[in-house]
């Protein structure tokens, strides 16, 4: 398992987070609730890690939802800090981007 996942998992799980408007509006769009983001954390895998990112590394979690869709979850922590773990976005993943996996990138 990612021990960066595994360290966003400790941060919410102490009540330590933060939800980006950007994050708010994705869950909006894709009719998630973010009580199956949060199951999400629990139960995902995580299928990318950007350790180097600008804004802070990050995680992309993929999970089923309740509904049976297929979720990614992108999680991150601020650059230069330990804390807060940072929902930064949530998508059902586009077909046309995703192999059939819906875990692997297609190659452009």
């Amino acid at each position: 398992m990612s021990e960066f996942l595994t360290k966003i998992r400790s941060l919410v799980d102490r009540g330590d987070f933060l939800v980006t408007d950007h994050a708010l509006k994705a869950l909006v769009d894709d009719n998630i609730t973010f009580e199956t983001a949060l199951a999400a954390l629990e139960l995902g895998t995580a299928i990318e890690e950007y350790p180097n990112y600008h804004k802070g590394p990050a995680v992309l979690v993929f999970t089923q939802g309740p509904d049976t869709r297929i979720l990614h979850f992108l999680w991150g922590i601020p650059a230069e800090h330990d804390r807060p773990a940072t929902l930064i976005t949530a998508y059902v993943p586009d077909r046309k981007k995703w192999e059939d996996d819906l875990k692997t990138r297609k190659k452009k």
